[in-house]
């Protein structure tokens, strides 16, 4: 600063002596009455030079009176406003604090009114436009919260709702109806829809009860076929099925009657074979088997006939031998044996003459 103002003052006296108005042999030669002047005789001519009146104070209005000199009038730092605190410093100034309005809660809007200067702290809008919720804000935070008013009835029955124009509950019951028509469908306010089978038994043991969710109850007849030909099938509603075993009695007592499963009756005609070649096998559909005597009578009166059972009739020649050398004997089928007497005239040699019954 020194360096500034000799290098100014050298300049001027090049100027003054160059322009000198005012002759002198002494500095009090040049007092020009001014106290914001510095007067000098420089080489004999007079130089007025203006003081410095700066005292380094930003606080201050610097200034000079001609007859008192330097003057530091004190500058007012009032920006008219009640919610700052006006003050000055040396080096920068005025300066204007704000004063603080914090009330510490986030949930309001802290402001201050210039004319009074006093703080002001409105309440943030927590307003989400639905009336089904109860808004509020965290004064730590300044977070707005909306929690949903509950209109639970405590009833599982119902649909629990909010209008949100006009926060007014609505409590509709649900419909348990599940689309099964094998259920009865109800609802018990603790715990909610209940769906219970119905039961589909009609009683009747010839049915088979069972359930279509889509069309109910289903009574279908049951069949009682046991594939056996040898019973009837019938159906009892009290017991079910019954398969009675049927008669294949067929009223001949010249057959076996018998049953297959796969067939049905049989009927095999029985033998009345008796192994007796003496006897004639037939059978009566009322009494059976019949074994009849065979007649082994050949009409020839010259056999003996009789029956064997393993060969059956058997015809033996008879003999007709009298024991008389005078008589010729012989047999005729129709009459038997027969005696002829001999009529000789001489002695004459006897011979027995035997003709098989056979050559008759």
């Amino acid at each position: 600063m020194i360096k500034k103002y000799f290098f100014i003052l050298i300049i001027l006296i090049i100027i003054l002596i160059i322009n000198c108005q005012e002759l002198c042999d002494c500095n009090l030669d040049c007092d020009d009455c001014d106290q914001c002047t510095t007067d000098l005789c420089i080489q004999g001519c007079c130089t007025h030079i203006e003081i410095n009146c700066d005292d380094g104070n930003h606080c201050t209005t610097d200034g000079c009176s001609i007859e008192t000199g330097c003057t530091h009038i004190n500058i007012e730092c009032n920006d008219g406003d009640a919610c700052t605190i006006d003050g000055c410093s040396k080096s920068s100034g005025c300066f204007y604090s704000p004063i603080s309005c914090d009330d510490g809660n986030a949930c309001t809007n802290d402001g201050c009114l210039k004319e009074t200067g006093c703080c002001t702290h409105t309440n943030v809008e927590c307003c989400d436009g639905n009336a089904c919720t109860v808004d509020s804000c965290l004064p730590s935070t300044g977070e707005c919260c909306y929690s949903p008013i509950s209109c639970d009835d405590i009833n599982q029955c119902t649909t629990d709702t909010c209008s949100n124009s006009t926060g007014a509950c609505c409590n509709l019951p649900i419909s348990c109806d599940d689309n099964n028509q094998c259920t009865t469908d109800s609802c018990l306010e603790s715990t909610g829809c209940c769906h219970n089978e119905i039961t589909c038994d009609d009683g009747n043991q010839c049915t088979f009860d069972s359930c279509s969710p889509s069309t109910g109850c289903c009574h279908n007849q049951i069949t009682c076929d046991d594939g056996n030909q040898c019973t009837t099938d019938s159906c009892s509603i009290e017991t079910g099925c019954c398969n009675s075993p049927i008669s294949c009695d067929d009223g001949n007592q010249c057959t076996t009657d018998s049953c297959s499963p796969s067939t049905g009756c049989c009927h095999n005609q029985i033998s009345c074979d008796d192994g007796n070649q003496c006897t004639a096998d037939s059978c009566s559909m009322e009494t059976g088997c019949c074994h009849s005597p065979i007649s082994c009578d050949d009409g020839n009166a010259c056999t003996i006939d009789s029956c064997s059972p393993t060969t059956g009739c058997c015809h033996s020649p008879i003999s007709c031998d009298d024991g008389n050398d005078c008589t010729i004997d012989s047999c005729s089928p129709k009459t038997g044996c027969c005696h002829t007497p001999l009529e000789l005239t001489e002695p004459i040699q006897l011979h027995y003459v035997y003709q098989d019954i056979n050559d008759y």
